[in-house]
């Protein structure tokens, strides 16, 4: 039993682990995405008005070219899936907490 409870805690440190790195990484898509609305408002005025000012052109090409990558948010589940893949799930004792990872 004690060492059950010895691996459940490594389990949930990992994915306390994947949680965090997670949200680091979708805060770095969030900023990515900002930027992406912020260049298809200018490519939009631009091509609303039809008209670009002296030196516009190189910036409207690389600012045009850049909206076609978009991101969305992602979650590092790898712990989860270990656990689900090797039948170590009821290694949680919370059964609301494994009902919730399983969902996840």
């Amino acid at each position: 039993m004690r060492k059950d409870r010895i691996e459940e805690g490594y389990y949930l440190k990992r994915i306390l682990g994947d949680i965090d790195e997670s949200i680091a990484e979708n805060l770095k898509d969030v900023e990515f995405m900002r930027n992406k609305v912020e260049f298809t408002l200018w490519v939009v005025k631009k091509l609303r008005f039809g008209h670009l000012n002296p030196g516009d052109e190189e910036a409207f090409k690389r600012k045009f070219l850049a909206l076609q990558n978009w991101k969305t948010g992602s979650f590092i589940d790898s712990t989860i899936q270990e656990l689900q893949s090797s039948g170590r799930m009821n290694i949680i004792q919370s059964r609301e907490l494994r009902e919730r990872l399983g969902r996840f």
